[in-house]
């Protein structure tokens, strides 16, 4: 339990969003320091963005359906995979 579910002011999906964000601004600020960043992390973090980012939509636009947040993890991870070896190969 995150410190954001125990606090209900919150709307769900903020605690995984500011996980996100602090994963991202972390290799930003590597990069910037000249220290090499990590992909797991940078990976981590644009998954948790899109995880509070659903949780958010959902929660803000009250459908009339489940979004499929599992599901759109498992896309973006495999597209994030995909684009890295791509890259990877064009680099040798």
């Amino acid at each position: 339990m995150t410190i954001t579910e125990m606090v209900k002011v919150l709307p769900p999906g903020t605690g995984a969003l500011g996980f996100g964000l602090i994963l991202i601004g972390l290799n930003a600020a590597r990069s910037l320091n000249g220290i090499p960043t990590s992909g797991f992390t940078i990976t981590l973090g644009v998954l948790a963005i899109l995880l509070g980012g659903l949780e958010l939509a959902g929660f803000f636009l009250t459908l009339p359906f489940e979004l499929p947040v599992f599901a759109i993890l498992l896309i973006v991870l495999g597209v994030i995979v995909l684009a890295r070896e791509q890259i990877g190969n064009r680099n040798q």
